[in-house]
């Protein structure tokens, strides 16, 4: 036997691999919060409006202070870098993913018939497609760069190298006529209903409970239409370069009555939707801004979801879909569903949470109030039972929007 086997048998064996297991993936996901915090604490001790930063101000000496002053071509960059952020998270999982992927070691057929599922899905070759340039690209890609709408990296790549057959001209045509539509119906808005001005100055004494629902709802509709110009407007620019995007919001915000179904949950998945739709909605909140306000509208809309989960577990539409009270009692859930939804985003987006306090303040505590809260509640029944029958219209036409 040589010296170099004799060596080896000598050599003792290492534990076995702890780098995939549960207790490993714990502390990443520590690493990953711990360590950026790290660096805001720091960064924010060494921001000008620092208590402190007089007192060390003259140590830094004014050489390069007016960089400071230079914001940039955008100066409010940082807040559109949350969407490149988004793209960066995307790259990196396809890239871990294809990496993992038994199909990438394989030749897969990606010719004409390539369907939207298969595009996001589907890895490319990790030694040539995933590359900085390629990167650069996606993160990059004008029409998309501002404000979305978000596209996967997979499935941005496989549209310049498989078209996408869902453009047309009819449908660039009509949908750019959508968009001045919406253009011209928020120039109508603002010009005669100046509910943003009486919320932001909660300008609402003395107001009936049906005033103050009406400054409420009409400021939700001005913020739908506020997020649904641009995205519609670049998700147009996109279409006409070629580039098939998913629509943000498919339906108007007077036409929606869940949120459960509107939920991408990547924590294992509509099993644990009950307990990790916290994280998913704290992120979300976080991601627009650390803001007590956003926070209280994640963990708002997290709490009204609870009841219709518990509710779509017991009432389910497999067990009780063919009795005919099933709909009614659907419409009554969806008519407190739609009250919470207005509440979280009331809260979140228009008035916050003294605003909202003082609605409600007024509308529960009162006769008057409370009968006017059986009216709506009696027109949201109407309304939610309509919106049923649009669904139901279209799944007997097989239009697949009858899922959202």
């Amino acid at each position: 036997m040589s010296v170099d086997e004799k060596d080896k048998i000598k050599q003792p064996k290492g534990k076995p691999s702890r780098w995939h297991t549960k207790e490993f993936y714990f502390y990443y996901v520590c690493f990953c919060i711990v360590v950026p915090y790290m660096f805001k604490v720091t960064f924010n001790l060494s921001q000008n409006n620092h208590p402190n930063y007089p007192l060390f101000k003259a140590i830094l000496g004014p050489s390069y202070e007016w960089l400071d002053q230079f914001e940039g071509v955008q100066a409010r960059w940082h807040i559109l870098f949350k969407f490149a952020m988004l793209r960066l998270i995307s790259f990196n999982m396809d890239y871990y993913w294809a990496c993992r992927s038994v199909e990438n070691k394989e030749n897969v057929d990606r010719g004409e018939a390539i369907t939207d599922k298969e595009r996001i899905q589907l890895p490319w070759n990790v030694d040539t497609d995933y590359s900085y340039f390629n990167l650069l690209s996606y993160v990059l890609y004008t029409p998309l760069l501002l404000c979305g709408p978000i596209i996967t990296y997979n499935d941005f790549l496989s549209q310049f190298k498989v078209p996408s057959k869902n453009i047309d001209k009819r449908y660039i045509l009509l949908y750019a006529i959508r968009l001045v539509i919406v253009i011209f119906v928020m120039e109508l808005t603002l010009h005669f209903l100046y509910v943003v001005a009486i919320s932001k100055a909660k300008a609402w004494n003395g107001d009936s409970p049906l005033e103050l629902s009406m400054i409420g709802y009409f400021n939700l509709v001005i913020i739908w239409m506020k997020l649904l110009i641009p995205w519609r407007f670049f998700r147009l620019w996109s279409l006409a370069d070629g580039i098939w995007v998913e629509e943000n919001m498919v339906r108007c915000m007077s036409n929606n009555f869940s949120a459960q179904r509107y939920i991408y949950i990547p924590l294992g998945g509509s099993k644990y939707i009950a307990y990790n739709m916290w994280l998913v909605f704290t992120f979300v909140a976080l991601w627009h801004d650390i803001e007590l306000k956003l926070l209280a509208w994640g963990w708002l809309i997290s709490l009204f979801l609870l009841p219709e989960i518990i509710a779509s577990k017991l009432f389910s539409e497999k067990k009780y879909g063919d009795k005919p009270y099933y709909r009614f009692v659907c419409g009554l859930g969806a008519v407190g569903n739609i009250l919470m939804m207005m509440i979280a985003n009331l809260v979140g987006f228009c008035v916050g949470l003294d605003g909202v306090t003082e609605m409600l303040t007024k509308i529960f505590g009162t006769a008057h109030g409370l009968s006017f809260l059986l009216v709506v509640s009696a027109c949201l029944f109407i309304a939610v039972q309509i919106m049923f029958e649009i669904r139901e219209s279209e799944k007997r036409r097989g239009d697949p929007k009858w899922k959202m």
